[in-house]
């Protein structure tokens, strides 16, 4: 949910989640912000995130 609401504080918070969850279920997290995404009518928001995950 901190992707959707998409402010700066909701963007540091993400990176400091991701520093102490490493095994997350990033195609999971994908899934379900890009559904949102669709919903809101934000790419943006999906871009944003997907910069903040690790690239595997």
């Amino acid at each position: 949910m901190k992707a959707v609401a998409h402010r700066a504080i909701d963007m540091q918070d993400i990176r400091s989640i991701l520093e102490v969850n490493p095994h997350l279920d990033f195609r999971r997290i994908k899934y379900w912000v890009k559904e949102f995404v669709k919903v809101l009518g934000r790419p943006e928001i999906f871009d944003d995130l997907v910069r903040l995950l690790p690239q595997k």
